[in-house]
């Protein structure tokens, strides 16, 4: 018991240590845990990895990116809308600002593009990786594979500063022209994406999905009365379960089973209605004693938020070293999750970790 008891502490003092602080909001990682699930559950699911044959995740992984974009705008735009709120503005915040968005994704986004340049060179990967695509990448012109919604996070964290500064200083805020500008724009990209399809995996393709959750983050800190209502009504927790109960049953193996047809989430014309939905889960979490709240403060769930990025940037190359190494076929799933928990939970200690804590706005305090 006493070596489960260390054992406790120590990932609570690694991995949980911003318990500590009253303002961090618990369910966000357990939110976080699960997109980071259902994109591994899918890629493991192409790959022909299972757990349990009717735990078939396949062409599903979108699903997951969809809720990391909502979750990064809200969260992002909600510190942004406070800071204008809060007069804290400056250049400082700014260069505080890009530094942080570049520490968050950089490093470790070098670090694994070198990886994939490094097995090219050495003949373990069939695919093209010269240092010509690592630039590429690294200047968001090119996204392979999972890569590509690295590409779409970077623009938009240029793009949500922009917006924010018109409404700040063309609108003023003003409740009803600031939640009109941002559905105008939100309608606007969806007719753009349906009228010119080949911009439907662009970031104008993508942007319904991220100003649904700049839409949240204003509407919780300018409309802060009508947020703490619509969040402890009681059937705004049920919408949160229903809107859950949807995403599972519109996996497309479970909406085959149910209905006999075939979808495919990765079109365009679920973009928006994904983002929607997630919208709704995010805000149920946030009651003051909901089902869902309870849900997504369970621990292991937010431990895979905690480290999500890592486990993102890193898992196909897990998945495929995992499929090279020759065991029992039905083993390969639990290698492949070991080993990238492993590889991601050391990654965020020793790159993640230190690096969140760079705060040029801190240290000025």
């Amino acid at each position: 018991m006493p070596i489960f008891q260390t054992l406790q502490k120590k990932i609570n003092e690694h991995f949980f240590y911003k318990d500590k602080n009253t303002n961090h909001v618990k369910v966000l990682d357990g939110l976080r845990g699960l997109a980071i699930l259902i994109v591994l559950l899918a890629h493991s699911s192409n790959a022909q990895l299972f757990f349990h044959e009717h735990l078939n995740f396949q062409k599903t992984g979108k699903i997951g990116v969809y809720l990391f974009f909502v979750l990064s705008s809200y969260l992002l735009d909600k510190q942004i809308i406070k800071a204008y709120r809060d007069n804290k503005i400056s250049g400082k915040y700014w260069w505080n600002y890009v530094l942080r968005r570049l520490l968050r994704i950089y490093p470790l986004f070098i670090i694994s593009l070198l990886i994939y340049f490094a097995l090219f060179n050495l003949g373990m990967t069939k695919t093209n990786w010269n240092l010509n695509h690592v630039l590429k990448h690294l200047l968001l012109i090119e996204g392979r594979s999972f890569y590509w919604s690295i590409a779409m996070e970077m623009k938009y964290y240029l793009i949500s500063p922009l917006l924010l500064l018109m409404i700040h200083k063309y609108l003023k805020w003003d409740a009803r022209l600031s939640f009109m500008f941002l559905t105008l724009l939100i309608a606007s990209s969806i007719m753009a994406t349906f009228s010119f399809p080949a911009i439907k995996f662009s970031i104008i393709g993508y942007l319904p999905i991220f100003l649904t959750g700049t839409l949240m983050a204003y509407f919780e800190i300018i409309m802060s009365n009508s947020f703490e209502k619509l969040i402890n009504h009681k059937a705004f927790a049920k919408a949160g379960i229903i809107s859950l109960t949807i995403i599972i049953i519109t996996i497309p193996y479970y909406f085959t089973i149910i209905t006999g047809y075939t979808i495919d989430l990765r079109t365009v014309y679920f973009y928006f209605p994904f983002a929607i939905l997630f919208a709704i889960i995010i805000f149920s979490t946030m009651g003051k004693s909901t089902l869902m709240r309870r849900i997504f403060e369970w621990k292991i769930l937010r431990f895979f938020g905690v480290i999500s990025f890592s486990l993102y940037i890193f898992h196909m190359l897990v998945l495929r070293l995992s499929m090279e190494i020759n065991i029992i076929e039905n083993m390969k799933i639990y290698l492949f999750f070991i080993l990238t928990i492993l590889f991601s939970s050391f990654s965020y200690l020793i790159i993640e970790k230190p690096l969140s804590k760079i705060n040029l706005l801190k240290r000025s305090q």
